[in-house]
C-alpha cells in the first residue's frame, strides 16, 4: 500500500503492527539459523553488533542529514537504523534461508521509497511505503 506523505507514514510507522511485523521476522530468522545450523546461530550477536555500528557509523548521518533539511521526525532516522540492521542480518544467512522481510525493504529503498508500516499480522499483510 502507498501512503502519499510523511504525515501518513507516520501513522504507520508508530504503529504496533509494524514493531510487530520487525520483531517477528527477526525471531523467525533468528530461530531458524539456531535449528539448522546452530554452530552459526552462535556468530549471531558478532553480526548484529557490526551491522549496528555499520548503520550508525555510514548510514545514520547520512539520513539525519536530509531529515533534518526537510524538517522530517527525527523517528526516521531510527527506523532507518532498524532497517538497515535487519537488512544485514537477514543478507548474513541468506544461505539458509530465503528472505523474509528485511530484503523486501531494501528493495523499497533502492527504488527510492520509505518503507513505513505493515497492515495485518505478520507474515500476513501487506508492506505500507511512502
Amino acid at each position: 500500500m502507498r501512503v502519499a506523505n510523511w504525515l501518513e507514514a507516520r501513522r504507520y510507522y508508530e504503529d504496533e503492527a509494524w514493531v510487530a511485523a520487525d520483531t517477528a521476522s527477526g525471531n523467525e530468522l533468528g530461530l531458524h539459523v539456531q535449528r539448522v545450523r546452530e554452530e552459526r546461530y552462535y556468530e549471531w550477536n558478532k553480526i548484529a553488533e557490526e551491522a549496528r555500528a555499520f548503520a550508525q557509523e555510514e548510514v545514520v548521518p547520512v539520513v539525519h542529514g536530509i531529515t533534518s533539511r526537510m524538517g522530517i521526525d527525527e523517528r526516521v532516522d531510527r527506523e532507518v537504523f532498524s532497517d538497515v540492521v535487519a537488512i544485514c542480518m537477514e543478507a548474513s544467512y541468506l544461505d539458509l534461508r530465503p528472505p523474509l522481510f528485511a530484503m523486501k525493504l531494501l528493495e523499497v529503498y533502492e527504488a527510492g521509497h520509505f518503507p513505513c508500516g505493515w497492515i495485518g499480522v505478520w507474515p500476513e499483510g501487506e508492506l505500507v511505503v511512502l
